[in-house]
C-alpha cells in the first residue's frame, strides 16, 4: 500500500448492526488495519466531509490509504450535499469560490459532482 494517496469507499452493513457480528459485517478496523486511516461514516449529513477529510488525509504528509466506510442505512438515506468552498490559482493569485448547496437523492451521489 505504501506511499499512494488511495481512497477506498467500502460498503458496512447498517449502522445498528455494527458491532454485533451481523452477517456479511466487515471488521472495519481489523481488515484495513495497514491504511493511513480508517473513517465510518455513522449520520448522512456527514458523508461529504468524511470523504473530504479522507481525500485530505490521503495527500498530506506521507500520502497514504484510507479507508471510508459506508454503512447501508446511512447510503439509502437522503441528504444535503454543501459543497466545500475551493481554492482556485496559486500563490497571490489565489482566490476561494463561493459555496453552493444541492439537494442529491443520496449522499454517495456527490461522488459523481466531485
Amino acid at each position: 500500500m505504501g506511499q499512494h494517496p488511495v481512497r477506498r469507499l467500502t460498503g458496512q452493513v447498517p449502522t445498528h448492526m455494527i458491532g454485533n457480528d451481523a452477517f456479511q459485517e466487515a471488521g472495519h478496523g481489523g481488515i484495513t488495519g495497514p491504511a493511513q486511516a480508517q473513517l465510518l461514516v455513522k449520520d448522512a449529513n456527514d458523508v461529504c466531509a468524511l470523504i473530504r477529510e479522507a481525500y485530505y488525509i490521503a495527500g498530506a504528509g506521507r500520502h497514504g490509504p484510507v479507508v471510508v466506510g459506508l454503512p447501508k442505512d446511512v447510503v439509502m438515506t437522503k441528504s444535503a450535499y454543501v459543497e466545500a468552498e475551493r481554492a482556485v490559482g496559486n500563490g497571490r493569485n489565489q482566490r476561494s469560490l463561493p459555496t453552493t448547496a444541492v439537494s442529491l437523492p443520496y449522499p454517495i451521489a456527490f461522488v459523481h459532482a466531485i
